[in-house]
């Protein structure tokens, strides 16, 4: 199994509240979903807002709370490498998402909007 997992910032100019209605109302529902379902090899899309954050310096088990720096991540899992590369990655595919971006994340600074690519092991417990 592999993932794409997007973490980004919400734009600091514009309420937080406008910001989820929009993701979650119309980015999810009017962009995400109808391409996630149209996607051979996808088994899962989970996103999520990050509400607290903590680091641990030195190896010390002492959490320290910090502001997060990625308010929100979005997780999309495939079969294989094959399945996401075939589906995620083609930046004219991204088009219709990157233009939807000033409407809730942060665009006018690097690295505002990061991409993690994870191969998960499932283990027992």
């Amino acid at each position: 199994m592999i993932k794409l997992i997007e973490m980004f910032r919400y734009n600091p100019n514009i309420p937080i509240e406008k910001q989820d209605e929009h993701y979650l109302n119309y980015t999810t529902n009017a962009l995400n979903l109808p391409l996630l379902r149209s996607m051979s090899g996808l088994l899962a899309y989970r996103q999520g807002r990050i509400v607290e954050a903590y680091r641990n310096d030195f190896n010390d088990p002492k959490p320290i709370p910090i502001n997060p720096p990625y308010h929100r991540y979005a997780e999309v899992v495939f079969r294989d490498r094959e399945a996401m590369l075939a589906n995620m990655l083609s930046p004219e595919a991204l088009k219709p998402y990157y233009a939807d971006h000033v409407h809730f994340m942060e665009t006018d600074v690097a690295s505002s909007l990061v991409s993690y690519i994870a191969e998960e092991h499932e283990v027992e417990v």
